[in-house]
C-alpha cells in the first residue's frame, strides 16, 4: 500500500513548489504561438496554485465545469435524437449559457462592491 502512495506522490514531488504563474512551464505539444501556449500555461498554473490555496474553490469549479460538460453531451443526445430541433436546441443552450455567464458576473461585481465596503 505504502508503495501505491510513493508512485502517487512522485509527481507532486516534481513539480516545483516557487513556480509563479508568470513562469509557468510550456507544454510541449502545444501547436499554438509561443504567447498563447505561455497564457495558458499561465492561466493553468494560477488555477492549480489556487486550488492548493482554496480546495473548496477548486471543488465547486470541477463541478461546474462537469455539470457544463454533462449539459453539451445532453445537447449532443437530444441533437442524435432529433436533428430537425437541432439548431433550436443550439440556441438554446448558447442562450442558457449567456444567461449565466451574465449571472455569475453580476454576483462578482456585487461581491466585488460588498468587499470594498468592508
Amino acid at each position: 500500500m505504502n508503495f501505491f502512495k510513493i508512485l502517487v506522490l512522485l509527481p507532486l514531488i516534481w513539480l516545483p513548489i516557487t513556480v509563479n504563474a508568470e513562469n509557468a512551464m510550456l507544454d510541449p505539444d502545444c501547436v499554438k504561438s509561443e504567447q498563447e501556449c505561455q497564457r495558458i500555461a499561465n492561466r493553468k498554473e494560477a488555477v492549480r496554485q489556487r486550488c492548493l490555496a482554496e480546495p473548496e474553490w477548486c471543488k465547486e469549479r470541477r463541478l461546474k465545469k462537469r455539470q457544463a460538460m454533462e449539459a453539451r453531451r445532453e445537447l449532443k443526445q437530444q441533437c442524435k435524437i432529433n436533428p430537425e430541433q437541432c439548431d433550436d436546441l443550439t440556441r438554446k443552450f448558447k442562450e442558457h449559457q449567456q444567461q449565466l455567464r451574465k449571472e455569475n458576473k453580476s454576483n462578482l461585481k456585487q461581491q466585488q462592491a460588498q468587499w470594498c465596503k468592508d
